[in-house]
């Protein structure tokens, strides 16, 4: 039998844990102590050395990254967390992107700095010859390449092309398309923690996590690798691959895909795959993410050519989530834009990519590194939409970022939300982690029901220009009509086509079949591919019958016989809906915060089965279909009227506050000395924590009985006492708990807090702060920070008995 009740602890959300001050022991244990006190079961620690992003994130890590004490103590940590039952992963960099190892790479090889491509103008008169100042690679009036020694009867002004620093004037990130970068940021990084480490990587830590890394837009060699491919002359595209002129003929399409294709290999071989290999050979598996991957061009952006193979590359591949890329729907209906430029090429089913790969891999586990700078307006509810909308997409395992080291400077806000118990509700975390938890070991233990696949044109979108977005925009539409029509689908690639073989209309890959294919319509791609997919069926199968679009369906196969249903709400209200299954099978629902199982009402109709469902936005139901009929209890339902307690007295017992001098502090005050509030909103400035008393009603009666205690309408967290006993946390709708053994007269008393972005918004703090300290995302965080709602215990507070 599955076992939804005991969840691994290396299920749980892994919390990033920003290493970014002077790190201490003691400290050490402190925070380790007050994240498993929060609820926090695993992490990571991502050290942000000085000389990361010195004048748009300053921080003071002490000791030095990668130093022998610095990693003493980052064994230090683990060995402790160990102890205490908790898990650990790795992670590969002093910051971000991957590949550097800190500015190590750099200070012994200052050549292989990361490369970019510059045009500077140039004028030439008329009638003298063009002769290019050294390291030019190539010069072009307009689009038009010219050759040394040419002259013309007119002035020219030409644009020369240049190799320069990408990274300045950081100057610590280098070249991961180089074979040896790779090789010495193994030695430097992965080969110093194995050191340390010793046989707990491979066995009580499995995980190196790699981020977002990519190349510049030149590697060393590029061009003569480019004409020995493809038989032509990458440096007569440049103004195009860069850029600088938009593509028109099919000749200058092709150079930017062959380009993009070209560079993508490059990463994948010399970065992704050999890292892989070390850590494999170390009894470990590489995970990470690819950066802009929320976008159909992020592959052009970011050089990385058929990012479905490149994350194939990754043992366990993820996605992006950390710039509000999922959030509750937008006006046009949909949850998947960005702040950025390039919303339009958001697509909503980008989760599809990491757990379409992991597929192809042959198991199911892929991660989502999620929140980052969403902004302190995160609540638990919306993090439950991002992780029910990633889940039922397929992602099995999450990555919250972030925890920081720092409290007592504006290092500890250059990301927000920041998970610490310093700020209110920070340590009220268990009620998502459980939820997350359950949600990935659910999915993790099982194998989703599949047949469908949709094709990503990533050679014509690489194309750029009006035929890559043509391709970008079919992929889209065609994407959105099969998640509109409730089939679940994964995300295939040339590669895994060319790889593959079609029986009887079927696409036959080696871990995957797929018996139907959707090809949008893409002018770049191979016509052996087209071909071959062009014989494979074209069949809509949705995962389920449902009326709601934002309702979606993963259906699940079990080891042992038995099937699963997930079903997740992406509407930003409460919609109800019936869902129908072709199934004979009596349903059984798992509560997926405590794992129980209870009886789940349904009814069979034209020999389906029909399950009516009420979804919360971003809520998330487990229907289980055992093999076998299963006893288990009804839910606890109200027993009679519910009696609302309205002789409820409050008062401010906490208050966050932001201080030039003292930096973000907190003021804590007694029954006495705080501020009385009531059941309503508090004042929209304030962010804190409010304590609210009273007395369990008469009607309950003087003998010990279960009763609901429903809290009515919360802003954000809660934790409820009995007698001074907690009883539990409440963090996100509905704010529901039993309360067994009570009667009345029982003290009860609710601590409610929000967040700290009702303090955060518009606060001066941030403008007095050098910017270098504030950090470049505040100004993001801020615009959804202004417009948070007001903390406080709206209620009604009812309470009944059950039965």
């Amino acid at each position: 039998m599955v076992d939804f009740k005991n969840i691994p602890v290396n299920c749980h959300p892994a919390y990033c844990w920003l290493w970014n001050t002077k790190i201490t022991r003691e400290e050490i244990v402190r925070q380790i102590d007050e994240m498993y006190d929060s609820g926090i079961r695993t992490f990571y620690v991502l050290g942000e050395p000085e000389n990361f992003r010195p004048t748009l994130r300053r921080t003071h890590l002490s000791p030095a990254y990668l130093s022998e004490e610095y990693i003493d103590l980052l064994y230090y940590a683990f060995v402790y967390a160990k102890e205490k039952g908790m898990y650990t992963w790795l992670y590969n960099e002093g910051g971000f992107p991957s590949g550097f190892a800190g500015g190590l790479i750099r200070e012994k090889h200052p050549e292989w700095m990361i490369q970019g491509l510059e045009a500077a103008e140039r004028t030439v008169p008329a009638g003298e010859a063009y002769v290019p100042d050294e390291g030019v690679i190539a010069g072009f009036e307009g689009t038009a390449r010219v050759q040394p020694g040419s002259v013309a009867d007119r002035e020219r002004v030409i644009a020369e092309y240049r190799i320069t620093d990408a990274d300045a004037p950081r100057s610590t990130r280098t070249d991961i398309a180089r074979r040896e970068n790779v090789a010495l940021f193994l030695e430097l990084t992965h080969e110093a923690l194995y050191k340390r480490f010793g046989e707990h990587m491979g066995s009580d830590v499995t995980m190196m996590f790699d981020d977002e890394a990519y190349m510049g837009p030149w590697t060393e060699g590029l061009d003569r690798i480019f004409s020995e491919r493809y038989g032509y002359e990458l440096t007569d595209y440049l103004p195009f691959i860069t850029g600088d002129a938009v593509p028109e003929t099919m000749e200058q399409y092709r150079a930017c895909s062959d380009y993009n294709m070209l560079c993508g290999d490059l990463v994948r071989d010399n970065y992704f795959l050999p890292m892989k290999r070390w850590l494999n050979a170390h009894g470990m598996l590489s995970t990470g993410h690819i950066d802009n991957d929320n976008r159909t061009n992020g592959t052009v952006r970011n050089r990385y050519g058929n990012l479905m193979q490149t994350l194939r590359a990754f043992d366990v591949p993820g996605i992006d989530v950390i710039w509000s890329q999922i959030t509750y729907p937008h006006e046009n209906g949909l949850c998947c834009m960005t702040r950025t430029a390039g919303a339009e090429s958001c697509f909503e089913f980008f989760p599809r990519i990491a757990s379409s790969a992991a597929r192809q891999q042959g198991h199911t586990t892929c991660v989502s590194e999620s929140f980052a700078v969403y902004g302190s307006h995160l609540t638990p509810e919306e993090m439950r939409f991002g992780v029910s909308f990633q889940a039922v997409r397929g992602i099995s395992l999450f990555n919250f970022m972030s925890v920081s080291f720092d409290r007592s400077t504006a290092m500890c806000l250059q990301y927000r939300p920041n998970f610490h118990a310093g700020n209110p509700g920070m340590d009220m975390l268990a009620q998502i982690n459980t939820y997350s938890a359950r949600l990935s070991a659910i999915l993790q233990a099982s194998e989703p029901e599949i047949h469908t696949a949709l094709y990503y044109p990533l050679r014509s979108i690489s194309a750029r220009g009006e035929l890559g977005k043509a391709a970008e925009n079919a992929f889209i539409a065609l994407g959105h009509s099969l998640e509109d029509a409730g089939v679940q689908f994964d995300l295939i690639d040339e590669d895994l086509v060319e790889n593959a073989e079609v029986h009887d209309g079927v696409l036959v890959c080696e871990h995957v079949r797929y018996k139907n294919v959707f090809v949008p319509e893409a002018g770049m791609e191979r016509p052996e591919i087209l071909e071959k997919l062009s014989t494979t069926g074209k069949n809509i199968l949705p995962a389920a019958g449902r009326q709601h679009r934002e309702i979606q369906v993963r259906t699940l196969n079990f080891s042992d016989g038995s099937r699963g249903c997930l079903i997740a709400s992406c509407a930003g209200e409460t919609i109800s809906d019936e869902i129908i299954l072709d199934s004979d099978r009596i349903p059984v629902g798992v509560d997926l915060y405590t794992g129980d199982l209870y009886a789940l009402p349904h009814r069979r109709e034209n020999g389906k089965l029909v399950i009516p469902v009420e979804l919360m936005r971003g809520e998330a139901v487990m229907v289980w279909l055992p093999a076998e009929p299963q006893e288990v209890p009804a839910k606890p339902v109200a027993d009679g009227e519910a009696a609302e307690l309205t002789d409820i007295r409050g008062y401010i017992s906490r208050r966050y506050l932001l201080d030039v001098e003292k930096g973000p502090y907190n003021a804590y005050f007694n029954a006495e000395e705080g501020e009385n509030v009531s059941l309503g909103e508090w004042n929209r400035g304030y962010s804190g924590e409010a304590t609210y008393e009273t007395k369990l009603p008469a009607f309950i009666g003087a003998e010990p009985v279960r009763v609901l205690l429903n809290l009515g309408q919360v802003r954000h967290f809660a934790r409820v006492f009995v007698n001074g006993e907690v009883r539990g946390e409440l963090t996100m709708p509905p704010y529901r708990i039993l309360l067994d053994g009570v009667k009345a007269g029982d003290s009860l008393k609710i601590v409610v807090a929000n967040t700290i972005a009702n303090t955060c918004a518009g606060n001066p703090y941030f403008e007095e702060t050098p910017a270098y300290y504030v950090g470049p995302y505040n100004g993001f965080m801020q615009v959804e920070e202004k417009m948070a709602p007001s903390g406080g215990l709206l209620g009604p507070v009812t309470v009944c008995r059950t039965k």
